[in-house]
């Protein structure tokens, strides 16, 4: 049943999202001079990225046993929902988890993944005397932790709204509503030989960065 539910909530981020406009003809395509990228969040944007999540829960309770905070030793990480029942889940870690610096935290970690990215193996492209606006809102992003995906199966989803913009008058020049998706081990076997493959993220963001460079260049 939850396996079906992760499936369902998969697909709708993918399918939700299905509108590509680029009216752009060869040589204004040739002009752009990607100006800057600006990355934001849809106000109820979906993120589930559980390393980070992980990475910020451990920094905070180091924080707070620096100080001499009284926190339970059990609860050194952020318990992910699939790894643990619920009654053995860290309070601790649930409360700091779900704070809305811990929230805050992720989506700063995922804009600057995604910048850069986009920095590197896009802008480059563009050399034109242009300046325009490569603008991404994110809708959902999902990253299936190793234990979700041994018992329950998850792909790695980023959906985002991605929008070209003239720098100087702010005038729409394209469109693109359309999620990426990435391949992701399954099951014991799966899992344990994507070890030494590429992090799910990159994987994800390889598939983002070449349907953005796609959709620019209307291929």
């Amino acid at each position: 049943m939850l396996k079906a539910v992760f499936t369902l909530f998969a697909a709708a981020l993918l399918t939700a999202c299905a509108t590509s406009t680029n009216l752009l003809n060869e040589g204004e395509i040739a002009s752009m001079r990607i100006e800057r990228v600006e990355v934001k969040f849809k106000e109820d944007a979906s993120i589930s990225w559980y390393k980070v999540e992980q990475e910020f829960v451990e920094r905070e309770m180091a924080k707070r046993t620096a100080k001499g905070g009284a926190l339970r030793a059990k609860a050194k990480s952020v318990p992910d929902a699939h790894d643990k029942a619920p009654d053995a889940m860290s309070i601790e870690a649930q409360t700091i988890a779900a704070s809305p610096e811990a929230k805050a935290y992720v989506r700063e970690a995922l804009a600057r993944l995604i910048k850069l990215r986009l920095e590197k193996d896009v802008v480059p492209e563009f050399k034109g005397a242009r300046p325009v606006v490569l603008e991404i809102q994110v809708v959902g992003f999902v990253i299936p932790s190793a234990a979700q995906r041994l018992v329950l199966g998850g792909t790695p989803i980023l959906a985002a709204l991605r929008t070209l913009k003239d720098a100087k008058s702010g005038a729409e020049l394209a469109k693109l509503d359309r999620g990426s998706a990435a391949a992701a081990g399954q099951g014991i076997l799966g899992v344990a030989i994507e070890q030494a493959l590429p992090d799910l993220e990159e994987r994800l963001l390889d598939s983002f960065t070449r349907q953005t460079r796609d959709w620019l260049n209307k291929k």
